[in-house]
């Protein structure tokens, strides 16, 4: 099925299990409850209603905690006021920086939802923390600093569409693996019957990241 090449790597950086042969796959939530939203799979277009979806995650907060959007449309704010909406309710939402900049080092290539001020943006880095050329810039169209984070981009291993092992590309895969991260977190706070909300989750991850010089 085309529409689940790009959704199930996706899924599987945040919650895959690792067992037995897929031991390289494990996601950082692993195991994690996952639902899908699906808003198109023709690889350059947004189809149907996404703003019926994001209706329904909104109605949805007393049991979805962290949203991953690994797509990008423009780079506008058409979607400030939906993501807005969603950490109000107390949704963590994660979105990809997009992979525009094509190595230029451009600003103002951020994908919208990312370039929204409430998402948790998330940049593209190798293994060795040095940022990869396709990462999207920001900041947005507000001059508000954009990507918040960067996470690896390049070559992660998950699964694929088939049952089997890919190696993954792009911040579509580097957002989910701070989504997973995140859901771990709410995870081990909540165990401790520790409160949290999304402006806590968001300053705490951005001051405990690992500086670059």
């Amino acid at each position: 099925n085309p529409c689940k090449v790009h959704g199930t790597p996706v899924a599987g950086l945040i919650a895959s299990t690792g067992v037995g042969a897929y031991a390289t796959t494990l996601g950082t939530a692993f195991g994690s409850k996952i639902v899908d939203m699906q808003m198109g799979c023709d690889g350059a277009n947004l189809i149907g209603d996404p703003i019926a979806g994001f209706d329904w995650l909104a109605s949805q907060n007393e049991t979805i905690q962290v949203v991953n959007l690994s797509w990008g449309a423009g780079t506008g704010l058409i979607f400030e006021e939906i993501i807005n909406r969603l950490t109000k309710l107390g949704i963590v939402v994660v979105v990809s920086a997009g992979n525009d900049n094509d190595n230029q080092n451009v600003e103002f290539t951020l994908m919208d939802p990312a370039t929204a001020i409430g998402s948790i943006a998330v940049g593209a880095v190798t293994d060795a923390l040095v940022p990869i050329g396709f990462s999207a810039m920001g900041p947005n169209s507000k001059y508000i600093v954009k990507p918040d984070i960067v996470a690896p981009g390049a070559g992660l291993t998950t699964l694929d569409a088939n049952g089997g092992i890919t190696y993954f590309t792009g911040t579509s895969g580097s957002a989910p693996l701070v989504s997973g991260a995140i859901a771990t977190l709410i995870s081990g706070l909540e165990d401790q019957n520790i409160p949290w909300n999304v402006g806590t989750i968001k300053e705490g991850l951005m001051r405990s990241v690992k500086a670059k010089n």
